[in-house]
């Protein structure tokens, strides 16, 4: 992992065959709130304010949260961490939830608390479902609720839940807590359907659960877990990191690929398939590389662009060395514009001959690139037209990344 000071060791990139600088620029770490403590360094259930993600006090108006800002965070970590005494440290800690200065905070691609959202998986089915069960079986944390209209018996918690085992798919998606995760989980959602309807939803959904389990009545606080709470940041969480998507059958596609990949490998080596069943990327390059008649083939990456002031010199000088000709005539035989290819393969089993600098800035060698771009948006005001850009770039003066 590479950031500031930090420098990774060289490594060679067997595919395309160059030595690179290693960098690892996290963007989100999501994840419930007892694997959050440590990456964030905060003290997990065991504080006053349990919510990383915003400065929630007694009240709050759950359409607009009261949300932490990025140097909110770090200003009340430090103070943890330069606290005078290990007393008012404790303190600190106690009142903000932050146990010190978290290690990651180096990394300037990380935002706290917005790249650290909360894990779908943790919040509903296993925290807030299981919660709706304990409530309808009488068997939530000591709560009485023998007289109330929504607990089940036995028999019809065994019904329901057979009954769901043959509903499948069928489950109708009218129930206003299956709409919330459908939409959660949509590989693309519209931000403002999130900043409008699927707060609403939310926010009358945690309003009812208010309203028939907890009745606002002291001795029922329990019924309000920190799961509750956080179900109103999803729609922030969606718009600071995008959809949370669905990881289904993740195991079984790439698993499915490699089968794939296998059966191509036994097919090329049976039949003597090699080079019609060749998927690699010097193959796919040879195919639509430009080819001239038993010489060589020109290859991607291709662009066409003006020659520069120095190679259009060393052309010019070429052609009246080589040609006898003047100075006027060798320029007039130098077009404006040229097409310039990244490789030459010299063909019948000939190396390939790379441009070291349109190679490296070609699209397939981004990803050695150790940048990103880092986009803040300030608070919105009837005189704010600009965001924030932060540019950084890792460079590693010892890495030939040819």
């Amino acid at each position: 992992m590479s950031s500031g000071s930090l420098r990774s060791v060289a490594a060679w990139d067997a595919l395309y065959e160059h030595i690179f600088s290693p960098g690892a620029y996290p963007i989100h770490i999501p994840g419930d709130t007892p694997a959050m403590a440590k990456p964030m360094h905060m003290n997990g259930h065991n504080v006053v304010f349990l919510c990383r993600a915003g400065n929630i006090c007694n009240s709050y108006d759950p359409f607009h949260l009261p949300l932490c800002t990025h140097d909110e965070f770090i200003q009340q970590a430090v103070e943890v961490a330069s606290a005078p005494s290990d007393a008012e440290a404790q303190r600190c800690s106690r009142a903000t939830g932050i146990n010190g200065f978290p290690v990651l905070a180096i990394l300037s691609s990380l935002s706290f608390p917005d790249s650290f959202g909360h894990d779908l998986m943790h919040l509903i089915p296993e925290n807030i479902v299981k919660n709706l069960i304990m409530l309808w079986t009488g068997d939530f944390k000591g709560i009485e609720n023998d007289e109330e209209d929504y607990k089940l018996q036995p028999g019809v918690i065994s019904a329901i839940g057979d009954a769901c085992v043959l509903a499948g798919n069928t489950t109708p998606a009218a129930f206003s807590l299956v709409i919330i995760l459908n939409d959660c989980l949509s590989m693309s959602i519209d931000s403002e359907y999130v900043n409008t309807i699927l707060r609403t939803w939310i926010v009358e959904w945690v309003q009812l659960y208010k309203k028939f389990y907890y009745k606002y009545e002291s001795s029922r606080l329990p019924v309000c877990t920190l799961t509750l709470h956080v179900l109103l940041h999803i729609p922030d969480n969606i718009l600071t990191a995008g959809p949370i998507k669905s990881h289904k059958n993740l195991y079984a596609s790439f698993s499915h690929h490699m089968w794939d990949i296998v059966q191509n490998n036994a097919i090329k080596v049976r039949y003597n398939l090699h080079r019609e069943l060749d998927l690699s990327d010097h193959s796919e390059e040879l195919r639509h590389g430009h080819q001239f008649p038993e010489c060589i083939a020109v290859l991607k990456p291709h662009v066409c662009s003006s020659i520069t002031p120095l190679a259009r010199t060393a052309v010019k000088n070429f052609l009246i060395r080589s040609f006898d000709i003047s100075p006027d005539e060798a320029a007039g035989f130098i077009p404006d514009e040229i097409s310039q290819w990244g490789k030459i393969s010299l063909l019948n089993g000939g190396n390939t001959i790379r441009a070291a600098e349109l190679v490296q800035q070609s699209k397939r060698n981004v990803m050695c690139n150790a940048l990103f771009l880092k986009v803040t948006s300030p608070p919105l005001t009837s005189n704010t037209s600009l965001m924030i850009y932060q540019y950084s770039h890792d460079v590693d003066k010892n890495c030939n990344n040819h």
